[in-house]
Protein backbone atom coordinates (compact mmCIF):
# COMPACT_ATOMS: atom_id res chain seq x y z
CA UNK A 1 0.00 0.00 0.00
CA UNK A 2 1.57 3.46 -0.71
CA UNK A 3 2.36 5.54 1.67
CA UNK A 4 -0.48 8.35 0.86
CA UNK A 5 -3.06 6.12 0.20
CA UNK A 6 -2.71 4.68 3.48
CA UNK A 7 -2.63 7.69 5.27
CA UNK A 8 -5.42 9.26 3.47
CA UNK A 9 -7.26 5.47 4.62
CA UNK A 10 -6.52 5.75 7.78
CA UNK A 11 -8.23 9.57 7.96
CA UNK A 12 -11.35 8.22 7.74
CA UNK A 13 -10.99 5.90 10.48
CA UNK A 14 -13.19 7.47 13.82
CA UNK A 15 -12.01 7.38 16.91
CA UNK A 16 -10.85 8.83 19.67
CA UNK A 17 -7.32 9.97 18.78
CA UNK A 18 -5.19 9.16 15.58
CA UNK A 19 -1.59 9.00 16.86
CA UNK A 20 1.22 8.86 14.25
CA UNK A 21 4.41 6.78 14.26
CA UNK A 22 6.96 7.84 11.16
CA UNK A 23 10.63 6.69 11.24
CA UNK A 24 11.14 9.85 8.98
CA UNK A 25 10.25 12.60 11.92
CA UNK A 26 7.02 13.33 10.02
CA UNK A 27 4.63 11.58 12.47
CA UNK A 28 4.21 12.45 16.03
CA UNK A 29 6.48 10.08 17.13
CA UNK A 30 9.35 7.88 15.80
CA UNK A 31 9.33 5.03 17.87
CA UNK A 32 5.99 2.53 19.04
CA UNK A 33 6.46 2.19 22.92
CA UNK A 34 6.70 6.47 23.23
CA UNK A 35 3.58 6.42 21.37
CA UNK A 36 1.89 3.65 23.02
CA UNK A 37 2.73 5.24 26.41
CA UNK A 38 0.23 8.74 25.60
CA UNK A 39 -2.56 6.21 23.91
CA UNK A 40 -5.69 6.27 25.41
CA UNK A 41 -8.30 3.74 25.30
CA UNK A 42 -10.33 3.72 22.07
CA UNK A 43 -7.57 5.67 20.09
CA UNK A 44 -5.84 4.49 16.64
CA UNK A 45 -2.15 3.95 16.15
CA UNK A 46 -0.85 4.38 12.80
CA UNK A 47 2.43 2.99 12.02
CA UNK A 48 4.56 4.17 9.04
CA UNK A 49 7.15 2.20 6.79
CA UNK A 50 9.90 0.57 9.03
CA UNK A 51 11.50 -1.68 11.07
CA UNK A 52 11.17 -1.41 14.33
CA UNK A 53 13.65 -3.31 16.38
CA UNK A 54 13.63 -1.43 19.50
CA UNK A 55 12.47 -3.03 22.37
CA UNK A 56 12.40 -2.37 26.08
CA UNK A 57 12.12 -4.51 29.47
CA UNK A 58 9.07 -5.25 30.86
CA UNK A 59 6.87 -6.54 33.68
CA UNK A 60 4.53 -9.21 32.99
CA UNK A 61 2.10 -10.97 36.13
CA UNK A 62 3.47 -14.37 36.12
CA UNK A 63 7.06 -14.00 35.27
CA UNK A 64 9.73 -13.40 37.86
CA UNK A 65 12.09 -11.43 35.51
CA UNK A 66 11.30 -8.81 32.72
CA UNK A 67 10.83 -9.55 29.51
CA UNK A 68 12.08 -7.57 26.68
CA UNK A 69 8.81 -6.21 24.55
CA UNK A 70 8.68 -4.43 21.40
CA UNK A 71 5.25 -2.53 22.17
CA UNK A 72 3.29 -3.08 25.05
CA UNK A 73 -0.44 -1.58 25.66
CA UNK A 74 -1.55 0.39 28.32
CA UNK A 75 -4.78 0.59 27.70
CA UNK A 76 -8.05 -1.32 27.84
CA UNK A 77 -9.18 -1.28 23.51
CA UNK A 78 -6.88 0.24 20.10
CA UNK A 79 -6.82 0.08 16.60
CA UNK A 80 -2.98 -0.63 15.24
CA UNK A 81 -2.75 0.23 11.61
CA UNK A 82 0.10 -0.33 9.40
CA UNK A 83 1.61 0.47 6.64
CA UNK A 84 1.13 -3.41 4.82
CA UNK A 85 2.78 -6.33 6.32
CA UNK A 86 5.85 -5.90 3.82
CA UNK A 87 5.85 -2.12 4.88
CA UNK A 88 5.42 -2.05 8.76
CA UNK A 89 8.09 -4.58 10.41
CA UNK A 90 7.89 -5.80 14.36
CA UNK A 91 11.08 -7.13 15.55
CA UNK A 92 14.97 -8.09 15.20
CA UNK A 93 16.38 -8.87 12.15
CA UNK A 94 17.66 -12.27 12.95
CA UNK A 95 15.84 -14.99 15.83
CA UNK A 96 16.82 -13.89 19.41
CA UNK A 97 13.97 -15.88 21.01
CA UNK A 98 15.01 -17.85 23.90
CA UNK A 99 12.70 -20.55 25.83
CA UNK A 100 14.23 -20.13 29.14
CA UNK A 101 13.37 -16.67 29.34
CA UNK A 102 10.32 -16.36 26.90
CA UNK A 103 11.87 -13.33 25.62
CA UNK A 104 11.49 -10.96 23.69
CA UNK A 105 7.59 -10.50 22.64
CA UNK A 106 6.58 -8.00 19.47
CA UNK A 107 3.33 -7.03 21.23
CA UNK A 108 1.85 -7.27 24.29
CA UNK A 109 -1.91 -6.50 25.95
CA UNK A 110 -3.31 -8.03 29.13
CA UNK A 111 -6.50 -7.85 30.31
CA UNK A 112 -8.77 -5.25 27.93
CA UNK A 113 -11.60 -5.07 25.65
CA UNK A 114 -10.57 -5.12 22.43
CA UNK A 115 -8.01 -4.99 20.41
CA UNK A 116 -7.41 -4.85 16.25
CA UNK A 117 -4.17 -4.98 14.44
CA UNK A 118 -3.35 -5.15 10.62
CA UNK A 119 -0.63 -4.88 8.17
CA UNK A 120 2.08 -5.25 10.40
CA UNK A 121 4.33 -8.46 10.06
CA UNK A 122 5.98 -9.37 13.54
CA UNK A 123 9.21 -11.32 13.06
CA UNK A 124 11.61 -13.26 15.19
CA UNK A 125 10.63 -13.19 18.13
CA UNK A 126 9.43 -16.12 21.01
CA UNK A 127 6.15 -14.41 20.83
CA UNK A 128 4.37 -12.38 17.73
CA UNK A 129 1.52 -11.64 19.85
CA UNK A 130 1.14 -11.97 23.67
CA UNK A 131 -2.16 -11.32 24.63
CA UNK A 132 -4.44 -12.26 27.26
CA UNK A 133 -8.33 -12.24 28.35
CA UNK A 134 -9.85 -10.39 25.46
CA UNK A 135 -10.84 -10.47 22.51
CA UNK A 136 -8.81 -9.38 19.09
CA UNK A 137 -9.00 -9.29 15.38
CA UNK A 138 -5.61 -9.53 13.37
CA UNK A 139 -6.22 -8.73 9.90
CA UNK A 140 -3.86 -8.78 6.79
CA UNK A 141 -0.57 -9.37 9.27
CA UNK A 142 2.55 -12.07 8.59
CA UNK A 143 4.13 -13.92 11.75
CA UNK A 144 7.96 -14.50 10.74
CA UNK A 145 10.35 -17.20 12.41
CA UNK A 146 8.60 -16.55 15.88
CA UNK A 147 8.72 -19.33 18.01
CA UNK A 148 4.46 -18.44 18.66
CA UNK A 149 3.07 -16.58 16.19
CA UNK A 150 0.32 -15.76 18.47
CA UNK A 151 -0.36 -16.53 21.79
CA UNK A 152 -3.84 -16.05 22.90
CA UNK A 153 -5.58 -16.82 26.01
CA UNK A 154 -9.36 -16.10 25.96
CA UNK A 155 -11.92 -16.58 28.43
CA UNK A 156 -14.17 -14.36 26.87
CA UNK A 157 -16.49 -14.16 23.80
CA UNK A 158 -15.48 -13.38 20.06
CA UNK A 159 -12.57 -12.31 18.23
CA UNK A 160 -10.98 -13.25 14.65
CA UNK A 161 -7.93 -13.71 13.02
CA UNK A 162 -8.35 -13.64 9.30
CA UNK A 163 -5.75 -13.21 5.92
CA UNK A 164 -2.83 -13.93 7.84
CA UNK A 165 0.73 -15.69 6.86
CA UNK A 166 2.54 -17.28 9.53
CA UNK A 167 5.99 -18.97 8.48
CA UNK A 168 8.70 -20.37 10.12
CA UNK A 169 12.16 -22.49 9.86
CA UNK A 170 13.28 -22.06 13.06
CA UNK A 171 13.78 -26.06 14.72
CA UNK A 172 11.62 -26.89 18.08
CA UNK A 173 8.03 -27.20 16.33
CA UNK A 174 7.11 -23.18 16.30
CA UNK A 175 3.25 -22.77 16.50
CA UNK A 176 1.59 -20.21 14.61
CA UNK A 177 -0.98 -19.88 16.98
CA UNK A 178 -1.86 -20.93 20.45
CA UNK A 179 -5.05 -20.27 20.88
CA UNK A 180 -5.52 -21.62 24.78
CA UNK A 181 -8.86 -20.96 27.64
CA UNK A 182 -12.24 -21.16 27.64
CA UNK A 183 -13.41 -18.54 25.00
CA UNK A 184 -16.17 -19.07 22.33
CA UNK A 185 -17.09 -18.03 19.13
CA UNK A 186 -13.66 -17.44 17.96
CA UNK A 187 -12.87 -17.87 13.85
CA UNK A 188 -9.60 -18.23 12.31
CA UNK A 189 -10.04 -17.95 8.51
CA UNK A 190 -7.96 -17.26 5.25
CA UNK A 191 -4.73 -18.09 6.90
CA UNK A 192 -1.72 -19.74 5.70
CA UNK A 193 0.91 -21.65 8.16
CA UNK A 194 3.78 -22.77 6.66
CA UNK A 195 5.73 -24.78 8.96
CA UNK A 196 3.79 -23.76 12.03
CA UNK A 197 0.80 -25.89 13.70
CA UNK A 198 -2.10 -24.79 14.83
CA UNK A 199 -2.42 -25.61 18.95
CA UNK A 200 -6.60 -25.28 20.26
CA UNK A 201 -7.13 -25.91 23.64
CA UNK A 202 -10.01 -25.60 26.09
CA UNK A 203 -12.05 -23.21 23.98
CA UNK A 204 -15.64 -23.65 23.80
CA UNK A 205 -16.35 -22.96 20.13
CA UNK A 206 -13.84 -22.10 17.20
CA UNK A 207 -14.31 -22.61 13.78
CA UNK A 208 -10.96 -22.87 11.38
CA UNK A 209 -12.26 -21.55 7.69
CA UNK A 210 -10.48 -22.11 4.54
CA UNK A 211 -6.70 -22.49 5.99
CA UNK A 212 -4.28 -23.94 4.84
CA UNK A 213 -1.43 -25.78 7.22
CA UNK A 214 1.56 -27.26 5.90
CA UNK A 215 4.95 -28.40 6.55
CA UNK A 216 4.63 -29.47 10.02
CA UNK A 217 4.92 -32.63 12.23
CA UNK A 218 1.69 -31.89 13.25
CA UNK A 219 -0.57 -29.61 11.15
CA UNK A 220 -3.74 -28.75 13.85
CA UNK A 221 -4.44 -29.83 17.46
CA UNK A 222 -7.30 -29.97 19.07
CA UNK A 223 -7.64 -30.53 22.61
CA UNK A 224 -8.70 -30.54 26.64
CA UNK A 225 -12.78 -29.83 25.52
CA UNK A 226 -12.52 -27.57 22.50
CA UNK A 227 -15.38 -28.00 19.89
CA UNK A 228 -13.71 -26.87 17.07
CA UNK A 229 -15.41 -26.95 13.53
CA UNK A 230 -12.67 -27.29 10.26
CA UNK A 231 -14.56 -26.33 6.74
CA UNK A 232 -12.86 -25.82 4.09
CA UNK A 233 -9.04 -26.41 4.80
CA UNK A 234 -6.42 -27.96 3.23
CA UNK A 235 -3.75 -29.75 5.75
CA UNK A 236 -0.90 -31.16 4.05
CA UNK A 237 2.86 -31.90 4.31
CA UNK A 238 2.55 -32.94 7.47
CA UNK A 239 5.35 -35.52 8.94
CA UNK A 240 3.47 -37.47 11.40
CA UNK A 241 -0.54 -36.30 11.69
CA UNK A 242 -2.74 -33.83 9.68
CA UNK A 243 -4.95 -33.22 12.53
CA UNK A 244 -4.98 -34.45 16.53
CA UNK A 245 -8.07 -34.38 18.56
CA UNK A 246 -7.38 -35.00 22.42
CA UNK A 247 -9.05 -35.20 25.88
CA UNK A 248 -12.12 -35.85 27.48
CA UNK A 249 -15.36 -33.86 25.42
CA UNK A 250 -12.91 -32.59 22.81
CA UNK A 251 -15.26 -32.53 19.39
CA UNK A 252 -13.80 -32.08 16.00
CA UNK A 253 -16.01 -31.16 12.98
CA UNK A 254 -14.41 -31.64 9.78
CA UNK A 255 -16.16 -30.41 6.35
CA UNK A 256 -15.43 -29.66 2.85
CA UNK A 257 -11.35 -30.75 3.48
CA UNK A 258 -8.53 -32.59 2.12
CA UNK A 259 -6.18 -33.50 4.86
CA UNK A 260 -3.32 -35.89 4.87
CA UNK A 261 -0.14 -36.97 7.10
CA UNK A 262 2.37 -38.88 6.89
CA UNK A 263 1.56 -41.35 9.86
CA UNK A 264 -1.90 -40.55 9.91
CA UNK A 265 -4.21 -37.93 8.34
CA UNK A 266 -6.59 -38.06 11.41
CA UNK A 267 -5.51 -39.20 15.27
CA UNK A 268 -8.34 -39.19 17.79
CA UNK A 269 -7.64 -40.30 21.35
CA UNK A 270 -8.65 -40.16 24.52
CA UNK A 271 -12.72 -39.75 25.37
CA UNK A 272 -12.93 -37.27 22.27
CA UNK A 273 -15.21 -37.38 19.25
CA UNK A 274 -14.42 -37.20 15.70
CA UNK A 275 -17.30 -35.80 12.83
CA UNK A 276 -16.20 -35.65 9.44
CA UNK A 277 -18.45 -35.18 5.65
CA UNK A 278 -17.97 -34.44 2.64
CA UNK A 279 -13.50 -34.54 3.02
CA UNK A 280 -10.70 -36.32 1.51
CA UNK A 281 -8.54 -38.10 4.06
CA UNK A 282 -5.22 -39.11 2.90
CA UNK A 283 -3.18 -41.60 5.25
CA UNK A 284 0.21 -42.13 5.55
CA UNK A 285 2.25 -45.61 6.67
CA UNK A 286 -0.04 -45.86 10.03
CA UNK A 287 -3.24 -45.41 8.87
CA UNK A 288 -5.99 -42.88 7.33
CA UNK A 289 -7.89 -42.34 11.03
CA UNK A 290 -6.24 -43.49 14.72
CA UNK A 291 -8.97 -43.95 17.12
CA UNK A 292 -7.30 -44.51 20.47
CA UNK A 293 -10.23 -44.84 23.42
CA UNK A 294 -12.14 -42.16 21.37
CA UNK A 295 -15.83 -41.92 21.91
CA UNK A 296 -18.30 -42.92 19.15
CA UNK A 297 -16.92 -41.14 15.69
CA UNK A 298 -19.20 -40.50 12.91
CA UNK A 299 -17.80 -39.90 9.42
CA UNK A 300 -20.10 -40.11 6.23
CA UNK A 301 -19.78 -39.37 2.54
CA UNK A 302 -15.82 -38.97 2.55
CA UNK A 303 -12.97 -40.70 0.26
CA UNK A 304 -10.79 -42.49 2.47
CA UNK A 305 -6.90 -42.77 0.66
CA UNK A 306 -5.09 -45.81 2.58
CA UNK A 307 -1.11 -45.01 2.92
CA UNK A 308 1.09 -48.00 3.28
CA UNK A 309 -0.79 -49.34 6.63
CA UNK A 310 -4.19 -50.42 7.32
CA UNK A 311 -6.77 -47.50 6.63
CA UNK A 312 -8.18 -47.54 10.39
CA UNK A 313 -6.70 -48.57 13.65
CA UNK A 314 -9.23 -48.18 16.19
CA UNK A 315 -8.44 -49.48 19.86
CA UNK A 316 -10.62 -49.55 22.94
CA UNK A 317 -9.58 -50.40 26.60
CA UNK A 318 -11.92 -52.88 27.79
CA UNK A 319 -12.41 -51.12 31.03
CA UNK A 320 -14.01 -48.22 29.18
CA UNK A 321 -16.49 -50.83 27.71
CA UNK A 322 -17.90 -50.57 24.25
CA UNK A 323 -17.64 -48.11 21.59
CA UNK A 324 -18.91 -48.25 17.94
CA UNK A 325 -17.94 -45.69 15.32
CA UNK A 326 -20.18 -45.09 12.37
CA UNK A 327 -18.01 -45.30 9.19
CA UNK A 328 -20.83 -45.77 6.35
CA UNK A 329 -21.38 -44.48 3.30
CA UNK A 330 -17.41 -43.85 2.53
CA UNK A 331 -15.38 -44.17 -0.29
CA UNK A 332 -12.61 -46.57 0.52
CA UNK A 333 -11.01 -47.20 -3.22
CA UNK A 334 -13.09 -49.95 -3.57
CA UNK A 335 -16.55 -51.29 -3.26
CA UNK A 336 -15.54 -54.90 -2.16
CA UNK A 337 -16.78 -55.81 1.23
CA UNK A 338 -14.33 -57.77 2.05
CA UNK A 339 -11.44 -55.88 1.11
CA UNK A 340 -12.28 -52.92 2.84
CA UNK A 341 -12.94 -55.17 6.01
CA UNK A 342 -8.93 -55.89 5.35
CA UNK A 343 -8.05 -52.29 5.66
CA UNK A 344 -9.90 -51.93 9.59
CA UNK A 345 -8.45 -53.60 12.72
CA UNK A 346 -10.40 -52.82 15.54
CA UNK A 347 -12.18 -55.70 18.09
CA UNK A 348 -12.64 -58.18 15.66
CA UNK A 349 -8.93 -58.73 15.20
CA UNK A 350 -8.17 -58.40 19.10
CA UNK A 351 -10.43 -59.41 21.84
CA UNK A 352 -8.55 -57.58 24.43
CA UNK A 353 -10.41 -54.35 21.87
CA UNK A 354 -13.84 -53.22 23.10
CA UNK A 355 -14.02 -51.21 19.67
CA UNK A 356 -15.85 -51.75 16.52
CA UNK A 357 -15.93 -49.70 13.08
CA UNK A 358 -19.30 -49.85 11.33
CA UNK A 359 -18.61 -49.93 7.57
CA UNK A 360 -20.68 -50.60 4.38
CA UNK A 361 -19.65 -50.73 0.78
CA UNK A 362 -19.95 -47.03 -0.68
CA UNK A 363 -23.86 -46.83 -2.22
CA UNK A 364 -23.86 -43.96 -4.11
CA UNK A 365 -23.17 -43.11 -8.11
CA UNK A 366 -19.27 -44.32 -8.38
CA UNK A 367 -19.33 -41.94 -11.76
CA UNK A 368 -21.22 -39.12 -10.04
CA UNK A 369 -19.91 -35.89 -7.50
CA UNK A 370 -21.41 -38.36 -4.23
CA UNK A 371 -17.90 -39.31 -3.72
CA UNK A 372 -15.88 -36.29 -2.47
CA UNK A 373 -12.75 -35.68 -4.83
CA UNK A 374 -9.63 -33.61 -4.26
CA UNK A 375 -10.51 -30.86 -6.49
CA UNK A 376 -8.11 -28.88 -8.77
CA UNK A 377 -7.30 -25.71 -7.03
CA UNK A 378 -4.71 -23.12 -7.83
CA UNK A 379 -3.37 -20.42 -5.55
CA UNK A 380 -0.47 -18.07 -4.43
CA UNK A 381 0.71 -16.83 -1.39
CA UNK A 382 2.09 -14.30 -0.26
CA UNK A 383 0.80 -11.99 -3.23
CA UNK A 384 2.28 -9.48 -3.68
CA UNK A 385 5.42 -10.88 -2.67
CA UNK A 386 9.60 -9.87 -2.67
CA UNK A 387 11.10 -11.81 -3.84
CA UNK A 388 9.61 -15.56 -2.96
CA UNK A 389 5.86 -17.13 -2.99
CA UNK A 390 4.66 -20.18 -2.64
CA UNK A 391 2.36 -21.65 -5.56
CA UNK A 392 -0.46 -24.33 -4.09
CA UNK A 393 -2.39 -27.19 -6.22
CA UNK A 394 -4.42 -29.63 -5.97
CA UNK A 395 -5.34 -32.25 -8.62
CA UNK A 396 -8.25 -34.95 -7.90
CA UNK A 397 -6.37 -38.29 -9.41
CA UNK A 398 -2.43 -39.05 -10.43
CA UNK A 399 -1.32 -36.83 -13.70
CA UNK A 400 0.78 -34.30 -15.42
CA UNK A 401 0.71 -30.93 -14.25
CA UNK A 402 3.04 -28.28 -16.19
CA UNK A 403 2.98 -24.96 -13.73
CA UNK A 404 4.29 -21.91 -15.92
CA UNK A 405 4.92 -18.06 -15.79
CA UNK A 406 4.39 -15.36 -18.00
CA UNK A 407 5.03 -12.24 -18.09
CA UNK A 408 2.03 -9.62 -19.56
CA UNK A 409 3.55 -10.05 -23.09
CA UNK A 410 2.63 -13.76 -23.09
CA UNK A 411 6.49 -15.00 -22.86
CA UNK A 412 6.74 -17.77 -20.77
CA UNK A 413 9.59 -16.50 -18.54
CA UNK A 414 9.99 -19.63 -15.94
CA UNK A 415 8.74 -23.32 -16.00
CA UNK A 416 8.54 -24.55 -12.24
CA UNK A 417 6.81 -28.06 -12.85
CA UNK A 418 6.06 -30.45 -16.22
CA UNK A 419 5.69 -34.07 -15.08
CA UNK A 420 3.82 -36.08 -12.83
CA UNK A 421 2.13 -35.68 -9.63
CA UNK A 422 -0.31 -37.89 -7.22
CA UNK A 423 -3.24 -36.83 -6.12
CA UNK A 424 -4.28 -34.53 -3.41
CA UNK A 425 -2.45 -31.09 -2.36
CA UNK A 426 1.37 -29.61 -3.29
CA UNK A 427 3.30 -26.59 -3.21
CA UNK A 428 6.01 -25.20 -5.42
CA UNK A 429 8.06 -22.31 -4.16
CA UNK A 430 9.30 -19.81 -6.91
CA UNK A 431 12.30 -17.49 -5.62
CA UNK A 432 11.37 -14.75 -8.22
CA UNK A 433 14.20 -16.23 -11.10
CA UNK A 434 13.59 -16.71 -14.56
CA UNK A 435 14.44 -19.24 -17.37
CA UNK A 436 17.96 -18.36 -16.76
CA UNK A 437 18.28 -17.82 -12.92
CA UNK A 438 18.27 -13.90 -13.63
CA UNK A 439 16.05 -11.83 -10.76
CA UNK A 440 12.94 -11.32 -12.12
CA UNK A 441 11.64 -7.60 -12.33
CA UNK A 442 9.28 -6.29 -10.66
CA UNK A 443 5.44 -6.63 -11.75
CA UNK A 444 2.63 -8.36 -12.75
CA UNK A 445 2.81 -12.07 -14.32
CA UNK A 446 0.19 -14.65 -14.89
CA UNK A 447 0.57 -18.13 -13.46
CA UNK A 448 -0.67 -20.58 -15.60
CA UNK A 449 -1.53 -24.76 -14.35
CA UNK A 450 -2.51 -27.24 -17.09
CA UNK A 451 -3.77 -30.39 -15.97
CA UNK A 452 -6.25 -32.89 -17.30
CA UNK A 453 -9.04 -31.06 -16.19
CA UNK A 454 -7.96 -28.03 -18.05
CA UNK A 455 -6.45 -24.63 -17.54
CA UNK A 456 -6.57 -22.66 -14.60
CA UNK A 457 -4.47 -19.28 -14.13
CA UNK A 458 -3.92 -16.84 -11.50
CA UNK A 459 -1.95 -12.87 -11.81
CA UNK A 460 0.89 -12.60 -9.26
CA UNK A 461 2.32 -9.33 -8.31
CA UNK A 462 6.53 -9.01 -7.83
CA UNK A 463 7.70 -5.97 -6.03
CA UNK A 464 10.94 -5.29 -5.35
Amino acid sequence: MGLVVWLFACTSIVHATTITVMQNGSGDFAQIQPALDVVASGDTLLIGPGEYFLSNPTEIPGYAWDVDVFASIPVAELTIIGAGASETVIGPRQFIGSTETFSPKGLVWLDGDELRVSGVTFRNCYDGIHTTNAPIFISDCQFIDNFNGIIWKTGGTGGRISRSHFEASIPGGPDGIDLLGDGSDIVVEDCLFDGTKVLIEGLESISVLRCEIRNMVVGLQVENGTHCTIDDCMIFNCVNVGVSVWGNSTICEIQNSEISGGGVAVAANSFCRLIASNAVFSGGYWGVFELSNANEAEVSNCQLIPGSGPAIRSYRHPSYGEVVHDLRNNFWGTIDGDEIRSLILDGIDDPYNTSTVMFEPFVGDLSSTDIPKPLDSLSVHPNPFNPRTTISFSIGYPQNVELSIFDMTGKRIALLADRSFQAGPHSIDWQGKDLHGRAAASGSYLLRMITDEGVQSEKMMLVR
